[in-house]
Parts: C-alpha cells; structure tokens; sequence
C-alpha cells in the first residue's frame, strides 16, 4: 500500500522522502555553488511562487524573475510577491 501511495503522489508531482533520506536537498547545493553571491534566477513555471519564495529566503542578494503563463495563479502569485523588490513576475509563458 505505501508504494502505491507513493507512485499515486509522483504522478501528482509530489515526491515522499524519508526525513532520513540521504536525498540530496538541490537548494543547499545550489548555494554552495553559488556561494549565495549576487545572482539571477528565473523561475519558469512559478506557478503560485513556493519555490520563488523557496530561492528568495535562501538567496538573500539575488533578482528573481517568476514567469506563470495561467492568469488566476499569476495573480496569486503576483500578489505574494509583491512585497519582494527583488522579484519580478510576468504572465507570459516561455518556451525554446
């Protein structure tokens, strides 16, 4: 039972880790690489903003840009950011 509850939550887009995990966290990782220096994100798909707000705790110095093309979560998202400075949204889609 726990592993179809597992694979019905990955279909979902949501992934259960043990709290035990030896998982790698990618948000630490990608403040060793960075050193938490002055950099520019773009969240593409920010979708309501999680993992905006996610980079901007974690990367203090950073400009964010957060694209979310389906208007009534760009506005969620619009709105909580909008006490960032650092962040910009858009409501367009980007694609290659």
């Amino acid at each position: 039972m726990k592993e179809v509850l597992k694979k019905l939550f990955l279909k979902l887009g949501y992934k259960i880790v043990n709290k035990n995990s030896t998982e790698r966290d990618v948000f630490k990782e990608e403040i060793k690489l960075t050193g938490n220096n002055f950099i520019t994100i773009f969240d593409v798909g920010a979708c309501t903003g999680s993992v905006t707000f996610q980079y901007n705790s974690l990367f203090k110095k950073a400009v964010i840009y957060s694209f979310e093309p389906y208007f009534p979560s760009f506005e969620i998202l619009k709105r909580a950011m909008s006490r960032f400075n650092n962040v910009k949204v858009f409501n367009i889609a980007l694609s290659d």
